[in-house]
């Protein structure tokens, strides 16, 4: 195993900006960033005991983990970019014990605009079609991870920052997009373009569209390999721009906010 290692991890929230993040720190000259932004290599375990609805691009072992990083060029930061890091409670202690002298990333955005952002992807990629208000009572479902779980930001950040220390952990928000504290934070001087389009609101406009959708596994495999030129052209054939207008009725917002409350205070006043 080499001895340089990933040593920067943007680890969540998803739908908090973490794309645009990845995408502008690789545009850096001391920052390394894989083809492949979400790798889930430390999280591989887990989403297949969940049996994760995504079907997510994973690397199951670390030889295939570390072939994804440029190891020999001198970078001071190599990036990991797995959303899916931020709700395992055993991830991380597997990122520390892999490399313990690693920054960690959180982005953030308030819970209720996040869950309800999270829940239209996933009426928009096909992998629900019952309403909001039910898929949050069910504490044993994967949507209850997805929406709930992944906007506790005080109870997911504390693991990492338990374990890392609260100098080794940066809180990032795209509406605020704070480049002087970002840029402190990582020694080097970054500018974060937040006016850039990432993840547009796509939905299919034929079969070939319903299974690139779900089957985020080829679909990153394929978009990591083609010219970005050529992924461009085959997209007009098989997606549309998304008009999904979803209302969320006051009891799903209600609820939703009474089981954030709490821990979105814990983290407003002890993280930013």
């Amino acid at each position: 195993m080499t001895e340089k290692k990933t040593n920067l991890f943007i680890v969540g929230s998803p739908k908090c900006g973490s794309t645009l993040l990845a995408v502008e720190l690789g545009k850096d000259k001391c920052i390394f960033s894989p083809k492949i932004k979400e790798l889930n290599y430390f999280s591989f375990e887990s989403l297949k005991s969940y049996n994760s609805y995504y079907r997510t691009f994973s690397v199951k072992v670390l030889i295939g983990y570390e072939r994804m990083f440029d190891y020999d060029k001198k970078y001071k930061y190599l990036v990991d970019g797995s959303v899916s890091y931020f709700t395992f409670d055993d991830v991380p202690e597997k990122i520390f014990h892999y490399n313990k002298n690693s920054k960690i990333l959180i982005c953030y955005r308030p819970p209720l605009e996040r869950a309800i952002s999270h829940y239209k992807m996933d009426v928009r990629m096909g992998h629900t079609d019952k309403s909001f208000e039910s898929l949050i009572q069910d504490e044993n479902s994967f949507y209850y991870r997805q929406y709930i779980e992944n906007s506790l930001f005080y109870k997911n950040s504390k693991k990492f920052v338990d374990l890392f220390g609260i100098d080794n952990v940066h809180f990032y928000s795209v509406a605020k997009n704070d480049s002087v504290s970002l840029s402190k934070f990582l020694g080097i001087d970054i500018e974060i373009n937040t006016e850039l389009r990432i993840n547009k609101s796509q939905s299919s406009k034929n079969i070939f569209g319903d299974f690139f959708l779900k089957n985020r596994n080829i679909t990153t495999k394929i978009k990591s390999l083609l010219p970005k030129r050529l992924l461009s052209f085959g997209k007009r054939f098989i997606y549309k721009e998304s008009t999904l207008n979803l209302d969320i009725n006051d009891f799903g917002t209600k609820k939703l906010n009474q089981m954030v409350e709490n821990d979105w205070n814990m983290f407003t006043s002890n993280y930013i």
